[in-house]
């Protein structure tokens, strides 16, 4: 079994979001993305969660994962854009969960 992108733990009122990709720098791709909104969402409505630290152990997150945006580009003419498209749409899905919230969020 592989290790999760995002792990989650939740001590004293504060939910502790780990990125869990150390071998590319927590380098953001579709995978960490989507396991990123899936984690964050859910705790704008739990109880027991009063702010959010968002931390990726030794590197925080070198940024967007180039070996995604080349195989995106890779594709043929007009797929490639979908592809890119797709991906911003999916940050964006991130960046809004993150703003949201009602909560504090620490990075």
């Amino acid at each position: 079994m592989s290790e999760k992108l995002v792990e989650l733990e939740i001590e004293g009122g504060v939910a502790l979001v780990t990125m869990n990709r150390p071998k590319a720098l927590n380098a953001l791709n579709r995978d960490m993305t989507r396991a990123l909104v899936e984690t964050i969402n859910p705790l704008e409505h739990d109880p027991d969660v009063r702010c959010i630290v968002i931390r990726g152990g030794d590197h925080f997150m070198a940024g967007g994962d180039l070996k995604t945006f080349h195989a995106m580009l890779d594709r043929p003419r007009g797929d490639n854009l979908v592809a890119i498209e797709a991906f911003v749409h999916e940050v964006h899905s991130l960046i809004i969960a993150i703003r949201r919230m009602p909560k504090p969020v620490v990075a």
